[in-house]
C-alpha cells in the first residue's frame, strides 16, 4: 500500500476532505500528518501513510513510489478565502485594507501559478499515481467524488452511508467579499488563463 502525499493549494477544500468527510466515515484510523501541526517535514518522518502540505515555499520533493492527490480550485476564490483566514487569525504578516489585498491577490497568484506549474503541470508528476481534485466536485457530487477518493488513496473500510449526515457546502458568492471587485476576477482569469483551461476549472460563482 502506497502512501499518499495531498499537495493541496490553501482554501482548496482540504480541511472539509479530512475533517468533515474522511474521519467521519472512516472505521479505522486515517495515520494522517497535517504536516504543520506535526512534523514540518516532507515526507513525514513518523512514517504516516496520509500527509498534507501546502508547499509554501515550493521545495516538497516529488518523491518515487507515493500516490498524490492534488487540490484546488479557482484561484479567485481560494485567494479570497485565504485572504479572509489571515484576517480572522489577524495574521501580522498583512495589511488588511483595499491596498494590503491587492499587495495578497498580486502575490498569490503568484504563487497559485507556481504551485499548479509543478504540481498540475503536464509533465510535474509523470511518474507517480495521480489525481486531482476540484473543490467544486465536492460540493457538486460529494459521494461520487468520495468514493473515487477512496479508492485512490485505498480506504477501503468506511461506512458510506455516512455520507447522508455530512452538512453539504454551497459555493462561496464572492459578491460578498468586502474587497471585491470584477477587474480582480478579469485580472486572475488572464494571469491564469492557460491552466484554468488546461484543468477545466470551474468559473467563479458571482
Amino acid at each position: 500500500m502506497k502512501r499518499v502525499m495531498i499537495e493541496t493549494y490553501p482554501r482548496s477544500g482540504h480541511h472539509f476532505l479530512i475533517h468533515k468527510i474522511l474521519y467521519p466515515i472512516c472505521n479505522n484510523p486515517l495515520n494522517y500528518c497535517e504536516c504543520y501541526d506535526h512534523c514540518n517535514t516532507v515526507p513525514c518522518p513518523d512514517n504516516r501513510r496520509i500527509q498534507k502540505s501546502h508547499d509554501f515555499l515550493l521545495k516538497d520533493p516529488i518523491l518515487e513510489n507515493f500516490k498524490y492527490l492534488i487540490q484546488y480550485r479557482h484561484p479567485y476564490e481560494s485567494i479570497v478565502s485565504f485572504f479572509k483566514l489571515m484576517e480572522t487569525e489577524n495574521n501580522v504578516n498583512y495589511q488588511y485594507d483595499r491596498k494590503g489585498w491587492n499587495d495578497f491577490l498580486n502575490n498569490k497568484i503568484d504563487y497559485w501559478l507556481a504551485f499548479m506549474d509543478k504540481w498540475a503541470g503536464s509533465q510535474s508528476l509523470f511518474n507517480n499515481d495521480v489525481m486531482h481534485v476540484q473543490y467544486s466536485q465536492l460540493i457538486n457530487d460529494l459521494e461520487e467524488t468520495v468514493t473515487k477518493i477512496t479508492h485512490f488513496i485505498e480506504i477501503d473500510d468506511y461506512d458510506k452511508s455516512k455520507l447522508q449526515e455530512i452538512n453539504p457546502r454551497k459555493l462561496t458568492n464572492t459578491r460578498n467579499f468586502e474587497y471585491f471587485k470584477l477587474r480582480d476576477i478579469w485580472k486572475v482569469d488572464r494571469r491564469c488563463k492557460e491552466a484554468i483551461k488546461r484543468l477545466q476549472i470551474e468559473k467563479v460563482t458571482i
